[in-house]
């Protein structure tokens, strides 16, 4: 789906990276109130609700990033020097920068090896995992893109079907029934190289508006699935050893991949042309939104420390000001809205941009 103002560019993946960032700050947003509030509390509550609905957002990261780059055909050594330093280089100085943070606002000494530790284990901070999950499926794609664009439907459905099987289905068995292990080693169909693969293939499809109404409900299932089953998880393991573990906030559990799915496909479906035809301002506005994405991702958790610290003059979970239902909403708007302007302006700086990709 094309528009008139931007015609290589695919709305509704614009719309889709513009929704995943927002979930992803949501959810950050609204953890604080689950952790500092006691397990089954109103407040705890509040969080667990908003933080169920937007468990979706890496999950939608990955699927967009599968459906974009599998679609392409790449020279390997273009591939590789283009997009593995687009993320390498803002890898490295972000992680740095955490650690500086970490260091100014926590006091958190580190020897040199720790150092070391922290950037080859990708844990500078809490987000940045992804960065090394992204790095490992961009290094695959030369190879996955062999794959998919020789690969019938039904190769792919039955290569999606042994993912979502192993990565979604044996670790609930294992984790919650007396069966301790399933030891078929199946290692390139677990993980998110499916979620990867499953963006492509989706793309690929065509779907039935009569369908639409299946996928609102099987979104709503795995909403509701993922706070049922989320609570039910954490009070077992709540009165077993005192944790709160949250298992099916899991990004490739069945219900988050029932919600990631179904938003993938109804987003998709929608006929974005005629709300942005001719609109440039709109069009642009939304751009430049999705373009900046992923600077946002990096830099949200920054906000989110800086806030929760009281560095910003305003700290309303501790001072117990503002009731969950008031202070969610405004940390995500402070930090959707510092995380957007921040990036807008490092963008517009030639030498640090490329930190910012």
């Amino acid at each position: 789906m094309r528009n008139s103002v931007y015609p290589n560019r695919i709305i509704y993946a614009d719309i889709i990276r513009i929704i995943a960032i927002l979930f992803v700050i949501l959810i950050h947003a609204s953890a604080y109130s689950m952790s500092i509030n006691d397990f089954g509390s109103r407040d705890w509550w509040i969080g667990h609700l908003v933080n169920s609905l937007v468990r979706p957002g890496v999950t939608l990261f990955v699927m967009l990033s599968g459906m974009l780059l599998l679609s392409k055909d790449y020279k390997l050594p273009d591939f590789l020097k283009n997009k593995i330093m687009r993320v390498f280089i803002p890898f490295v100085v972000w992680s740095t920068i955490y650690i500086i943070a970490r260091f100014l606002f926590r006091g958190e000494r580190f020897t040199f090896i720790q150092i070391i530790n922290i950037f080859t284990g990708f844990k500078a901070e809490t987000h940045i995992w992804f960065m090394g999950l992204i790095l490992g499926l961009y290094l695959a794609t030369p190879i996955i893109r062999i794959y998919v664009k020789n690969a019938e439907n039904k190769n792919i459905l039955y290569f999606l079907l042994i993912w979502f099987i192993f990565s979604s289905i044996i670790p609930i068995i294992i984790k919650y029934t007396p069966i301790e292990s399933i030891y078929i080693k199946f290692e390139f169909a677990t993980g998110f190289t499916g979620c990867y693969i499953l963006g492509y293939f989706l793309s690929k499809q065509s779907f039935k508006k009569e369908f639409m109404k299946y996928f609102i409900i099987l979104f709503l299932s795995g909403y509701l699935l993922t706070i049922l089953l989320s609570y039910l998880g954490a009070s077992r393991t709540n009165i077993e050893n005192g944790e709160n573990n949250l298992y099916f906030y899991g990004y490739l559990t069945p219900n988050v991949m029932m919600m990631a799915l179904s938003l993938f496909i109804l987003i998709k479906e929608i006929n974005f042309n005629k709300y942005f035809d001719k609109r440039e301002r709109l069009m642009k506005f939304v751009v430049n939104l999705s373009t900046s994405a992923f600077g946002v991702y990096l830099v949200q958790i920054l906000f989110i420390g800086l806030l929760d610290s009281g560095f910003l003059g305003l700290v309303p979970s501790i001072n117990g000001l503002f009731d969950p239902i008031i202070e969610i909403p405004i940390n995500f708007l402070i930090v959707t809205f510092l995380s957007f302007l921040t990036i807008g302006l490092l963008r517009k700086i030639p030498i640090v941009r490329f930190i910012v990709p």
